[in-house]
C-alpha cells in the first residue's frame, strides 16, 4: 500500500487534511507530519527550512517505505520543495498545495507578499500573536468562503489549535520569517521527481502566479 506524507501550512497542524486522509485511508496509508513547533516533536529554532526538512527526513527514514508520496501544503510545499532538492530519488511523487518558491516580492519575481508587510506581520506576532494569526487565518478563505459552515469549522479549528499543546509562538515566529527570508526559485530545476502543482486561483496568500511559476520551473510537472 503506497505511503502518503501530508504536511500542513504555517501556523496549522495536521487537523487541515482530516477530511482528505478520511477518504483516502482505505486505499492508502496516510501519515500525517506535524511541523516543528506546530505540532511535531521539535522546535522551530532557527529562521531558515532546516528543522522541517530534518523533521521530514526523520520521518521518511523512519517509514522504511520506499513507496512514498508527500503532499505539501504552503509552508509544508516549502519545506517538501527543499528535502527534494537535496535528497532525489528518495520521493516517488510530491504533490504541492498553494506553494510558492518566494513568499515575498523578489526582483524577477512578483507574485510574493510585499516584504514590507510581511516584516510588519513579524513585528506583530511579537506584540500581539493571537491577534495577528486571527487575521491570517481569514486570509485563507475569499469573502464567500468565509460564510460556509466548511470555513468556519477550519477557523475554529485554528483557534484551538494556536493554544494547545506543541504550539510554540517562538517558533512559529521563526518559520515565519523562514518564509520571509527563502528563495526556492534555484531548488526548483533541481527537483527529478513526479510532480503535481495545486493552486487555487483566488489564492490571497499565494498568487496563482507562483503556483504557475514552479510548474513551469519542474521538469514535467
Amino acid at each position: 500500500m503506497k505511503t502518503v506524507v501530508f504536511i500542513h501550512g504555517w501556523a496549522t497542524g495536521g487537523f487541515v487534511w482530516k477530511e482528505i486522509i478520511e477518504g483516502l485511508k482505505d486505499s492508502y496509508k496516510c501519515v500525517s507530519m506535524g511541523l516543528p513547533s506546530h505540532q511535531g516533536a521539535t522546535l522551530w529554532d532557527e529562521p531558515c527550512l532546516a528543522p522541517a526538512v530534518k523533521e521530514l527526513a526523520g520521518l521518511i527514514q523512519g517509514l522504511k517505505d520506499k513507496d512514498v508520496v508527500a503532499v505539501g501544503w504552503s509552508l509544508g510545499a516549502e519545506a517538501l520543495i527543499e528535502f527534494s532538492a537535496q535528497n532525489s530519488g528518495v520521493l516517488k511523487g510530491i504533490v504541492l498545495v498553494g506553494a510558492t518558491p518566494c513568499f515575498t516580492e523578489r526582483h524577477g519575481f512578483p507574485w510574493g507578499r510585499p516584504r514590507a508587510l510581511v516584516k510588519r506581520m513579524l513585528m506583530d506576532m511579537k506584540k500581539d500573536p493571537a491577534q495577528t494569526l486571527s487575521r491570517f487565518y481569514r486570509l485563507i478563505f475569499t469573502g464567500k468562503e468565509l460564510e460556509m459552515s466548511e470555513a468556519k469549522g477550519f477557523l475554529a479549528g485554528c483557534e484551538k489549535f494556536q493554544g494547545g499543546d506543541g504550539f510554540d509562538h517562538a517558533g512559529v515566529i521563526n518559520a515565519l520569517e523562514a518564509l520571509y527570508r527563502v528563495d526556492l526559485r534555484g531548488a526548483l530545476e533541481k527537483l527529478k521527481v513526479p510532480a503535481l502543482v495545486v493552486h487555487g486561483s483566488l489564492d490571497s496568500v499565494a498568487d496563482l502566479g507562483a503556483g504557475e511559476f514552479i510548474s513551469s520551473r519542474i521538469k514535467g510537472a
